[in-house]
């Protein structure tokens, strides 16, 4: 069975859930599995396997889950948000360059406006893209840590949108040891929500 969970069903105006073959426990929605496949709208998508940290052995699952990160990939250049595993859980995930997804991702997790997004980074380097400097000591850790459950919070360069940092002038950046978000993050060209 493919790690994209295949199926779809409508929770609420902005919420649709993606659920399959696995079971996934979904916030205050409870636990979904094994949904029939219906026809795709989505803009809520539940990709791979937290278990899955590299891609599968045989060819036609390989191809098969490559396709559906390419989809998540559209869905998230469309404004769409996504839940993506990470080496620790899955987390919803939206462009953070696009204002109205990460909005999305604010309503869908009821989330006050006034909390900061953490961001996810394909490569250690890419912090550079979300602050204007970076500390010795950042570099150390991301030698030691990254990619790996370590988030770390820095002082918010100026090309980051107020909607991410929610205003703050820090934002919190990881480089996820899972190569599921870190492709569809290169492949997008652009860092990800991973809340």
């Amino acid at each position: 069975m493919s790690a994209l969970l295949l199926c779809y069903f409508e929770v609420g105006r902005y919420l649709q859930i993606v659920a399959g073959g696995h079971s996934v426990a979904c916030g205050g929605f409870g636990s979904f599995r094994h949904f029939v496949v219906l026809p795709k709208a989505s803009t809520y998508d539940i990709l791979g396997q937290a278990q899955i940290e590299s891609p599968p052995s045989s060819q036609r699952a390989r191809i098969r889950l490559l396709n559906e990160v390419k989809q998540a990939v559209t869905i998230l250049a469309e404004g769409g948000v996504v839940s993506v595993p990470t080496d620790t859980l899955y987390g919803l995930a939206a462009s953070a360059y696009n204002e109205q997804a990460v909005e999305r991702i604010y309503r869908i997790k009821r989330r006050p406006a006034i909390t900061a997004l953490p961001v996810l980074l394909a490569d250690p380097l890419d912090i550079l893209q979300l602050t204007d400097s970076v500390p010795d000591l950042v570099w150390r850790l991301t030698e030691s840590f990254s990619p790996g459950p370590l988030t770390m919070v820095l002082r918010r360069g100026r090309g980051v949108p107020d909607f991410v940092s929610a205003g703050q002038d820090t934002i919190g950046v990881r480089v996820p040891d899972h190569w599921i978000p870190r492709t569809i993050i290169r492949d997008l060209g652009e860092p990800i929500t991973g809340t």
